[in-house]
Order: structure tokens, then C-alpha cells, then sequence
């Protein structure tokens, strides 16, 4: 018979999740800001079950149901579908011990029965665009029609709040009602996870490894367990394992490509950071992937940055690309590679969206939009992360173009 292993308690899951509960005993809305691939989401499923918690907080005249919501927005695009939707979810979720077929009246059985269904959305990041913001406005279309029976709770791995993405948050007031930042965790929750691990898969872990685990995978408890685990079987040179640099460059790359720039700068000692890089830097110290000095927290990340393909060696020679003396053109679009040659003409200079417009459609410049050269630019961007350079070395420059930095 298999051993059941309760979660960990850390102080700041006690800490953050009666802060997330009394938002919820409010009748408001809650967003969650978190790491890439934090255990977050873990977190939640642990509050579902914790009903000690729970009642300590909400005390015991209203029942609370958490429901995960996995949106597609491609396939919710008005009030009816989101409405079918989740009543197929309520009908399924077995504490409920209720069924209906429309919205309505799973509202009014709800309400009589004094209880509340907090809906849960992972990745809520992915709604903060103009072909998906339709869908925040369906939630609180749904928040407003039905309070206080539905609220919601969302999660996000990138800064929802930054000035960025102003356009989008602002249109939405009542589901960003409370901002929350679940951090990596401290070194003495760090330490306990580690203890957990020991427990459970019987096993003694010295102080001294223990205390490199704590440096190496900061309160990354995705990177710990794996280190972890590697250690349990005999490899302690387990920082450079595949699965190792999976989850480094996993949590790199889950970054917004701005939140990524100030990383960088931060690792290689720079400090020419614009007001919105600040922003991203304040926003990384808040969910501990820097601490209050300003030095990445998990060691291993910081060796990633600092170890990514430069640009050193990304040349033009006789018209031709080539990184690390392989040619590029088998790589790229023909649009790519004309960008990324007239860029590396001009390297460390202003390259205007005039010019990228007379590069990329030549004989039919009339027909260029700021809107194509910007996508466009994104798909050069995510050509430099696939050949492992660092997509910081293409600057947007507002509303005059971009600079390829050397």
C-alpha cells in the first residue's frame, strides 16, 4: 500500500494563501503573480483540500468550491459558450452533489444554498491580447451578472500589471482587484521542502549539499526536486544534467522577453535600465528570482545568462550570415534574413521602419503596417532563442524602429 505524503506547509503558504482567502470572503477578485513554472498552481490544489484553512477563515455559514477553468480562447467566444461551458464543469464536479442545464439555474441553487464557486485560471497571461481579451471580458461579464455566487482567482508566470499591458488590465478593474506575488520560497521553506524530500524518499541529505542545492536552485522547488532526485541516485553532478538544463531554461524562456533584458543586465552588472525595465526588476525581486541587492537568486540561472550564445560571433561577410561560422540562410525566412542583414549593416545604429519597410517588401512598400513589422520582428526575436542567442540584443526603439546591439 502506497504511503500518502501530506504537502508541505511552508510559512509562506500560511502566509499568502489567508491573504488570498480574505480577498475571496470579500466577494473580489484576486490575481496571483508567480515564477515560471513555480509550484503554484500546487499551492492551489493543497488550499482545495485544506479545509483547516479554509475555515479559519470563512468560518463555517458559506461553503467555498475551487473549479479550474483550462480555457481555450479560440474556442469561448460569447456569453453562450462560456455559460455551457461551466455548467458542464459544475455538472461534473462531484462535491457540488447538484446538476442543471443552464447557468442560471445553477446561480440560484448556489445562492440558496449559501455557497460560492471561486473559478481558477492558470496562465491568465494568455488572455492579455487583442485576439483573447474577449474572454476577461466574458469573466467579468459573469462576475457582475451572477455576485456574489462567482469570483475569481487567476494565475499568472509574467507581470499582468506592468505598464505593458495597461491597455488590457485597465479595461478589466473588478478581476484585478487584488494583486498577490507568490514568491520563490525563502531558505527556510527551502529547507523544509528539502526535509519533506528526505522523509519521503528515505534518504539523508548532508548539511554541506544541502546548502549547495539552496544556492544553485534558490527556492525553485521544480529545480530542488529534481537536483534532489539526481543526488538520490549516485549523480552528484547533477547541475548539468539534461533534465537540469531543462528546467533553467525552461524558467528563462517563460519570462517575458522585457523581464529577460533586465535578468540579463542584472547578471552582467549593467545599469542602464529605461523606467519600464525597472519596473521588470522590481517585479523579478518580488517573486524572488533576484533578492534585495540585486543578485539572481538560483545560481544555475544566472550561469545560463551569462553563458548564452553572444552576438559576438553573428557576422555578415560578403552579404552572407553566419553564426559561429554556420551560414544562417537555411534558418531564416527571406524576410528574416533581409532584416537581420540590414540590421547587421547598421549594428549599434537606428534602423528605422522606413528602412525595414523598403527591405522587406521592396517594390510594394505601400503596403507595409507597423502592425507586420513588429510581427515580423517578434518572429526574428524568437529565431535568436532558438540559435541560443539572447533576444536582447534586438532593442525596440518607441515609434522609431530597432537597434541589432553588438
Amino acid at each position: 500500500m502506497m504511503t500518502h505524503y501530506p504537502y508541505v506547509i511552508t510559512n509562506q503558504y500560511a502566509t499568502q494563501v489567508s491573504l488570498w482567502l480574505e480577498a475571496i470572503k470579500r466577494q473580489e477578485n484576486l490575481v496571483v503573480l508567480s515564477a515560471p513554472r513555480s509550484d503554484c498552481m500546487m499551492r492551489i490544489n493543497q488550499l482545495q483540500e485544506d479545509i483547516t484553512m479554509q475555515k479559519k477563515v470563512f468560518g463555517s455559514n458559506t461553503d467555498y468550491f475551487f473549479q479550474i477553468l483550462d480555457i481555450n480562447p479560440l474556442t469561448i467566444e460569447d456569453n453562450q459558450d462560456l455559460s455551457e461551458y461551466l455548467v458542464d464543469l459544475l455538472n461534473k464536479n462531484q462535491k457540488l452533489e447538484f446538476s442543471e442545464t443552464t447557468l442560471d439555474s445553477w446561480a440560484n441553487y448556489l445562492n440558496e444554498k449559501e455557497k460560492r464557486v471561486i473559478f481558477v485560471t492558470p496562465q491568465t497571461e494568455k488572455f492579455l491580447s487583442e485576439t483573447s481579451m474577449h474572454v476577461l471580458r466574458l469573466f467579468e461579464n459573469l462576475f457582475n451578472s451572477y455576485f456574489p455566487v462567482f469570483s475569481f482567482l487567476h494565475l499568472c508566470e509574467v507581470n499582468v500589471v506592468h505598464e505593458r499591458n495597461d491597455a488590457f488590465v485597465s479595461e478589466f478593474p473588478k478581476l484585478f482587484q487584488n494583486i498577490f506575488y507568490y514568491a520563490l520560497y525563502n531558505k527556510s521553506d527551502t529547507l523544509l521542502f528539502l526535509q519533506y524530500l528526505e522523509k519521503k524518499w528515505n534518504f539523508i541529505i548532508s548539511s554541506e549539499v544541502k546548502q549547495n542545492l539552496v544556492h544553485e536552485c534558490g527556492g525553485h522547488l521544480w529545480m530542488l526536486k529534481e537536483a534532489t532526485r539526481q543526488i538520490k541516485t549516485g549523480n552528484m553532478e547533477y547541475q548539468h544534467q539534461p533534465s537540469m538544463d531543462l528546467r533553467v531554461r525552461t524558467i528563462y524562456q517563460y519570462l517575458h522577453m522585457d523581464e529577460q533584458k533586465a535578468l540579463d543586465k542584472v547578471v552582467f552588472n549593467l545599469n542602464d535600465f529605461s523606467p519600464a525595465e525597472i519596473q521588470d526588476k522590481i517585479y523579478l525581486q518580488k517573486i524572488n528570482i533576484l533578492d534585495q541587492t540585486n543578485n539572481c537568486t538560483i545560481s544555475l540561472l544566472s550561469e545560463y545568462v551569462q553563458n548564452r550564445q553572444t552576438s559576438d560571433n553573428l557576422l555578415l561577410e560578403q552579404g552572407k550570415i553566419s553564426l559561429n561560422k554556420v551560414p544562417l540562410d537555411i534558418f531564416l525566412s527571406r524576410k528574416e534574413y533581409r532584416i537581420l542583414r540590414l540590421l547587421l549593416k547598421e549594428r549599434g545604429n537606428l534602423v528605422t521602419r522606413q528602412q525595414l519597410a523598403e527591405t522587406i517588401w521592396q517594390e510594394h512598400q505601400e503596403e507595409y503596417s507597423d502592425w507586420a513589422i513588429d510581427r515580423l520582428m517578434a518572429r526574428l526575436r524568437k529565431r535568436f532563442q532558438n540559435l541560443s542567442l539572447t533576444p536582447t540584443i534586438l532593442e525596440s526603439v518607441r515609434g522609431k524602429g530597432y537597434i541589432l546591439r553588438k
